[in-house]
């Protein structure tokens, strides 16, 4: 065999590695997108709660606490570590919630996922079918 014969091999093989897998997974992404989606743009409040002096401090307590309206009820639960830094304004921050599930990114890091590797491999996979067909020219 020689150089050009392994090279047209290889070609072929990522061809069809990468649009074997990019393509369900670019379908995989665009279910996933589609899910996030049907979430809410929410306004937020962030609420500081103050323990009174001379009070026994409960586990718990004196967490800030997020409230947002979504499908005319309040739902309300406990900022998570690392949150408050993404926050800029905590009286009127921007948020994506779907019912109690609340969120402050549009988009999850699933769908990001997905799409990136759906992207990267359906790159890889055009390229290579693209060199497959000019190596099969070059061949002759």
């Amino acid at each position: 065999m020689t150089a050009l014969e392994i090279l047209s091999v290889a070609v072929e093989v990522l061809s069809w590695i990468g649009l074997g897998v990019g393509v369900p997974l670019l379908i995989a992404a665009l279910i996933a997108r589609a899910v996030d989606a049907s979430r809410d743009e929410v306004d937020v409040v962030v609420l500081h709660p103050e323990v009174a002096e001379g009070a026994e401090r409960m586990p718990g307590q004196g967490r800030p606490v997020l409230r947002w309206f979504a499908g005319d009820e309040l739902h309300e639960r406990p900022v998570e570590p690392g949150e408050l830094d993404e926050i800029d304004d905590h009286d009127g921050a921007v948020g994506y919630a779907r019912g109690g599930d609340l969120r402050f990114h549009r988009r999850g890091s699933a769908a990001k996922v997905l799409t990136t590797l759906a992207v990267v491999l359906l790159g890889v996979g055009s390229l290579s079918l693209i060199a497959s067909f000019v190596l099969m020219f070059v061949d002759g």
